[in-house]
């Protein structure tokens, strides 16, 4: 045999410098499927390989929080950025602001007649011709809460 081969079967194609690529992919921000589709590989072979390697799952695990810090820095500052990512500048703040109070504005019900400082709705609780009102006293106050 000519070159060397560890043990049986297929050659690895995740080997160090394909490593050092998928860990560039996505710590560029890059999804992990997308990066392994990127790299040739299936999108399994790098999480099982930091199942049983500490130290490519190490170097995985501050890849991923690399990209995820640069997807989100990519990211508009508007209300989404706001409310799902606690974004606190003017920009955000001010979009947030402006689309809460459109939804308040949209939600509020039309003007209501003014009954004399009360709120609520006025039931009459003497029965019209027709109905019938029960003896027992939870069949009057079905009728006074309807």
């Amino acid at each position: 045999m000519t070159g060397e081969r560890r043990g049986r079967g297929r050659p690895a194609l995740f080997d160090g410098p394909t490593q050092d690529r998928y860990l560039a992919a996505v710590a560029d921000g890059m999804y992990l499927n997308a990066a392994a589709d990127r790299i040739g590989i299936h999108r399994n072979v790098p999480t099982r390989l930091a199942r049983t390697d500490a130290v490519f799952g190490a170097r995985l695990n501050d890849a991923k929080a690399e990209g995820r810090k640069r997807r989100i820095d990519n990211l508009p500052h508007d209300e989404s950025r706001y409310c799902n990512y606690k974004c606190r500048c003017p920009q955000c703040t001010t979009a947030a602001t402006t689309a809460r109070t459109a939804r308040r504005a949209q939600d509020t019900p039309p003007e209501q007649e003014d009954h004399g400082g009360e709120s609520g709705t006025i039931h009459d609780l003497i029965p019209g011709p027709g109905t019938t009102v029960g003896k027992s006293v939870s069949s009057l106050l079905l009728l006074r809460a309807s």
